[in-house]
C-alpha cells in the first residue's frame, strides 16, 4: 500500500498541550488491487455483520426478550461462521466483525437513550441497515482516530 502526503494546504497547525507540540499529517492511501479486494471483502462483511445484530436485536426487542451483548455477538459472529450460508466470514479478521457487532449495540443505545431522555441533542432515530449501494464506507479502523497512524503523536 502506497501512502502519498496529501499536500502542505491540508496540513493542520500544531496544537499546544501543556507544554507538548502535536502535530497531525494527512496521507491519501492508494492500495493494490489485491489489497482494494480484500478491503472490499472486509467492508462486505461488516456491513452484513451489522444488519444481521441489527435483525436480531429487533427481532428480541419486539418479542420482549432480552438479549445481551454478548449472545448478539456469540449468535451473529461465532455461530453465524459455522452455518454454510455464511462459511465467508470466517476468511475475514475477527477484528472486523466484532466491530461491526459493536457499531451495532451502541447504534440500538443511542436510539434508546434517546428514547428515555438520557441521551442530549436531537433525538436518534431507529437504526438503518447498511445498504450495498451507497457512498458510505461500511467499517471503520478500530483506532480512536482514522487519521492518525499507530504510534504517532
Amino acid at each position: 500500500m502506497r501512502a502519498v502526503p496529501v499536500g502542505p494546504w491540508d496540513c493542520h497547525r500544531p496544537t499546544i498541550w501543556s507544554g507538548v507540540v502535536q502535530v497531525r499529517y494527512r496521507y491519501r492511501i492508494y492500495p493494490s488491487p489485491g489489497q482494494q479486494q480484500a478491503l472490499a471483502r472486509a467492508f462486505g462483511c461488516a456491513r452484513v455483520v451489522y444488519n444481521d445484530a441489527l435483525r436480531l436485536r429487533d427481532t428480541c426487542h419486539t418479542a420482549g426478550e432480552k438479549i445481551s451483548d454478548t449472545e448478539v455477538q456469540r449468535r451473529v459472529v461465532t455461530v453465524a461462521k459455522r452455518t454454510p450460508d455464511r462459511v465467508w466470514l470466517s476468511e475475514v479478521a475477527s477484528v472486523v466483525l466484532v466491530q461491526a457487532c459493536q457499531d451495532a449495540r451502541r447504534a440500538y443505545r443511542n436510539w434508546f437513550d434517546s428514547l428515555s431522555g438520557k441521551r442530549k441533542g436531537r433525538g436518534v432515530g431507529h437504526p438503518k441497515f447498511r445498504s450495498k449501494r451507497g457512498g458510505n464506507r461500511s467499517g471503520s479502523p478500530v483506532t480512536d482516530s482514522p487519521c492518525a497512524a499507530p504510534g504517532s503523536t
